[in-house]
């Protein structure tokens, strides 16, 4: 009989202590997956893989920019103002089409999503990178919202979590919304744009040194003569649009 209460004893302070545990998470939540933000509302986290899943789950729109970095710096609002709707941009730096799918599948669940400005990107059209890795965060988009608490499970969080430190690790960065993840104000990148006449002025950017060095280099091959001829070009065109199919023609067609 004594044994048996100490097992009730201990199940049932286990228990207890398990809901206070994720009681306190659900209620910190930096990634915003569970509720509104109470504090700290104007701060997102800089990796839109999880973080768009809050977005997607608790804010409003009725739109989508969904892209790569060449999207990242597109404005919602200018896109809601030319477009009509409410747009938000939760574009995912370097992703692949298989990625995106995993987000947006989730966004027209969640939503009824009228308009949505997607970067077709030369990048990865045949799907090689199809199979990367993305058990660190696709949990959250699917059916289960239980498991989401394993976004927080891990050393960067629980030491914010116990230190209730407002830092940018632990809170994210203080955002507009228009635009989360722009790039465009960087002067690492801001260099770049404006014309020619600009990229001669900042020549020394290791973007445009590699620019020009690959212009250089095709302006060689030309001089020569040489032609890059794909010997697999019918396969890798069929490969492409069964992995676009998959991916992305989908969706428009539901």
């Amino acid at each position: 009989m004594k044994n048996k209460s100490l097992v009730i004893t201990f199940f049932v302070t286990s228990s207890i202590l398990a809901l206070l545990f994720f009681g306190v998470l659900f209620v910190y939540d930096p990634l915003k997956i569970f509720h509104k933000p109470w504090k700290y509302k104007t701060y997102l986290q800089g990796n839109m893989r999880q973080q768009a899943a809050g977005i997607i789950n608790n804010w409003e729109y009725d739109s989508l920019i969904l892209g790569t970095s060449m999207l990242e710096t597109t404005s919602s609002k200018e896109a809601s103002q030319k477009l009509g709707g409410k747009f938000i941009n939760i574009s995912l730096s370097g992703s692949d089409y298989f990625e995106r799918a995993i987000v947006l599948n989730y966004a027209l669940k969640k939503r009824d999503i009228k308009k949505v400005l997607y970067s077709l990107d030369n990048v990865g059209l045949t799907g090689l990178r199809k199979g990367t890795k993305t058990h660190t965060w696709n949990y959250l988009y699917d059916d289960n919202p239980f498991n989401d608490f394993n976004a927080y499970i891990n050393n960067r969080y629980l030491k914010c979590l116990f230190s209730t430190s407002n830092k940018s690790i632990c809170m994210g960065r203080k955002s507009d919304f228009d635009r989360p993840n722009t790039w465009h104000k960087a002067k690492g990148h801001s260099v770049r744009f404006g014309g020619l006449d600009n990229w001669f002025k900042a020549k020394n950017n290791n973007q445009i040194k590699g620019a020009f060095k690959s212009i250089l280099g095709t302006v060689k091959q030309i001089e020569k003569g040489k032609t890059v001829i794909d010997k697999n070009l019918k396969s890798n065109i069929l490969k492409s649009q069964e992995y676009i199919d998959d991916t992305l023609i989908k969706f428009v067609s539901k």
